[in-house]
């Protein structure tokens, strides 16, 4: 019997996607051994994804689609893939900041398991970036640095700190989750006018 997770044709909030993929999840988790056996999502877990309009996120709504903002499709997109459905089938990941440090693999060299995909090195490029900025406007005292908590591993957060701490600038870290919050940083930033914002890591 198929599992419906379905959502109404009106554009649904962020907070109703996000329900809806978590339940999805847990759906996902049921079908894992099938999923594991046939090596592909079992056709009861892609019934389910449609009926939730997963698969029209991105589309227009003027073309039928929910138009999802790129936060809200990241968390859903994160809580899909907290159902972990598979450990053989190869997942490819593209674009990811720091792949070891986000627990995907073991090494860059040999990443072991069935995750593979590329590195954008963002981890290693922001302290370069954070240079540049001082040359640009070497006036800055303050250097406001946007993060998302959530994705701050490894050695980025000292990296950063080492960088302004050799350019001789004091860093300000907001913190942010959500767009809400990106909104409230921001605003909370503007008290001191010598500052400046970077925006280096992702938001879900």
């Amino acid at each position: 019997m198929s599992q419906s997770v379905s959502l109404n044709h009106a554009k649904p909030d962020a907070a109703d996607l996000v329900a809806a993929a978590r339940h999805l999840s847990a759906i996902i988790r049921d079908h894992r051994d099938e999923s594991e056996r046939e090596r592909r999502l079992p056709a009861t877990v892609l019934s389910a994804m449609h009926d939730a309009r997963l698969f029209r996120m991105y589309v227009p709504i003027e073309y039928g689609g929910l138009e999802t903002d790129p936060i809200t499709s990241m968390q859903v997109v994160e809580a899909v893939a907290e159902a972990d459905a598979t450990s053989t089938i190869p997942i490819v990941f593209a674009f990811v900041g720091d792949p070891v440090a986000s627990d995907l693999v073991a090494s860059l060299a040999r990443p072991g398991g069935n995750l593979t995909g590329f590195s954008n090195m963002t981890v290693e490029m922001q302290p370069k970036r954070l240079e540049l900025l001082c040359e640009l406007i070497p006036r800055a005292t303050v250097i406001a640095l946007l993060v998302n908590p959530d994705n701050s591993r490894g050695q980025y957060g000292e990296l950063m700190h080492e960088a302004a701490r050799m350019k001789g600038v004091q860093l300000s870290v907001l913190k942010a989750r959500t767009e809400d919050e990106i909104d409230t940083a921001f605003a909370a930033q503007r008290a001191n006018p010598c500052s400046l914002a970077s925006a280096t890591q992702s938001l879900p």
